[in-house]
């Protein structure tokens, strides 16, 4: 699951060295949260959020073929 989010936010970023997903579990809930450079959060979010939604569309078919619960967060201010 982590690795799937890191290679689709990786070739979305140009600082790859700085890019950080971080992996939690809450109440039966996987929590991935992207942490990239500060110059890149706008590639990933896109304009009007439509590629952060397009990312999390890809993540939410991987999580109900594996019968699991997942969200997808961007930043670390959104814990």
């Amino acid at each position: 699951m982590k690795d799937l989010l890191y290679y689709i936010v990786s070739n979305l970023v140009r600082n790859k060295e700085a890019l950080q997903i971080e992996e939690r579990e809450d109440k039966g809930t996987f929590v991935l949260t992207i942490i990239a450079d500060e110059d890149d959060y706008g590639k990933i979010i896109g304009k009007n959020g439509r590629v952060i939604q397009s990312v999390r569309t890809l993540m939410k078919i991987y999580a109900i073929n594996n019968h699991i619960r997942l969200v997808v967060k961007v930043g670390k201010d959104n814990r």
